[in-house]
């Protein structure tokens, strides 16, 4: 399924219809990071404040233009958004795509939009966390994202020195 006008900032198919996200959706944007934070268990580090951070991290993809949203039947089911790290250098920062809407494409599309403005951009490298194993990073290196390193993580009363 190749998007059509996806560099436009807008696509339709079969799977709904992509558009580049604005600040009229940021509070749509924040119910899908919330739908997905309370579907999915989160690491034990994760700081109380997080939702705060993701915020900042949508509002300043919505400033360069890397934040894309997917609709079907006028609600949004789906998100993604980079950030700059360095002059050659983009972060995929969120990538969700809600339950009823998956396996048609839509994070597939999401995730096109944002590479075509990225490379609008001259931007080189993009960069992408995840977790260890699942499916999420088995889609990411499907697209051709690679392990460069590792972070691990330990709760510290449980270092063993």
């Amino acid at each position: 399924m190749r998007a059509s006008g996806a560099s436009r900032g807008r696509w339709y198919n079969a799977a709904g219809q992509g558009r580049r996200a604005t600040a009229h959706d940021r509070d749509a944007l924040l119910a899908l990071w919330d739908e997905w934070v309370a579907a999915s268990p989160s690491p034990p580090w994760l700081p109380p404040g997080a939702r705060a951070g993701t915020a900042e991290g949508i509002d300043r993809s919505i400033a360069v233009g890397w934040a894309f949203a997917a609709e079907r039947e006028g609600r949004l089911v789906g998100l993604a958004a980079a950030v700059p790290r360095g002059d050659a250098a983009a972060e995929l920062v969120e990538l969700y795509v809600t339950p009823t809407a998956r396996g048609v494409g839509l994070a597939t599309e999401l995730v096109r939009a944002v590479a075509a403005e990225l490379r609008a951009a001259g931007v080189r490298h993009a960069l992408v966390s995840t977790a260890p194993d699942g499916p999420a990073r088995r889609l990411y290196e499907r697209w051709g994202f690679a392990v460069e390193s590792v972070r691990l993580v330990a709760a510290v009363d449980a270092l063993d020195l």
